[in-house]
């Protein structure tokens, strides 16, 4: 069943949670936005990094928070190059 909703003075809109829920969508989802035909269109979205395993991603997290909490940290180009450095250690 449609809802109705006001938007507000920020161009924001809430979304129900019962929809959210009935559309899979959780607390922090990413969408795809665009305007067709008169109506405005919100697609969830995913990111996937396929060139990592979930392990290596919470490697990741782990090393950063442990560089951050020591207040000493690396910067690096590209995921790719903290994986190295993990990988390394």
């Amino acid at each position: 069943m449609p809802k109705l909703r006001r938007l507000n003075d920020r161009n924001q809109i809430t979304l129900p949670p019962s929809v959210l829920r009935e559309a899979g969508v959780g607390h922090g989802a990413l969408f795809s936005i665009d305007a067709r035909d008169g109506k405005i269109i919100l697609v969830p979205k995913k990111v996937v990094d396929d060139d990592y395993t979930e392990a290596e991603l919470d490697a990741l997290d782990r090393l950063v928070k442990r560089q951050l909490k020591a207040g000493a940290y690396t910067e690096y180009a590209s995921p790719k190059e903290a994986l190295k450095h993990f990988r390394r250690k």
